[in-house]
């Protein structure tokens, strides 16, 4: 049994909340006991955060997260999840804080980064430019931002093509 202070992954909390010998005879038995203790680590603020975090949580799982907690520790955790799905990150881009944590992302899909170099906010804009990943036409675009930080800081980046 793992000790709760000890657990860091989503993992270890499975493996908190598991027991360690099931009482379950049948396939189906197993599903209906695997399925409480799903519901029972669900129902954990720290569980939900760590499997938001933790790049093995499948797809749907992460769905159902995004959904259900409106918690932007959460949401950060999903923005910086690289198994999270583009429209799930569009949904979060909503949010004026998780769209600064998406906009630093190494793993938001073009598409995404491209909305937000329109974004009215300069801190989010400065965000995109320092993005390593941000593709050379956006940095382009943003080395001409009416913003000093902006274009400074999509200046610096390496990826920016030297005529801009």
């Amino acid at each position: 049994m793992i000790n709760a202070s000890a657990v860091e992954t989503a993992s270890d909390w499975v493996r908190l909340f598991l027991p360690e010998t099931t009482r379950a005879t049948s396939a189906a038995e197993l599903l209906t006991e695997l399925a409480q203790v799903l519901r029972q680590l669900l129902r954990n603020p720290g569980v939900r955060l760590a499997l938001a975090n933790d790049p093995h949580t499948p797809p749907q799982l992460l769905r159902l997260l995004a959904r259900q907690d409106g918690r932007e520790d959460l949401g950060v955790g999903l923005v910086r999840n690289p198994s999270t799905p583009t429209d799930i990150l569009f949904s979060l881009a909503r949010n004026e804080y998780l769209r600064r944590a998406l906009a630093y992302n190494l793993g938001a899909p073009p598409i995404l980064l491209a909305a937000l170099v329109s974004d009215w906010d300069p801190a989010i804009r400065r965000a995109v430019a320092r993005n390593p990943r941000t593709p050379t036409a956006l940095l382009s675009k943003l080395t001409r931002d009416p913003d000093f930080w902006v274009r400074h800081s999509a200046a610096l980046n390496p990826s920016t093509p030297p005529a801009a």
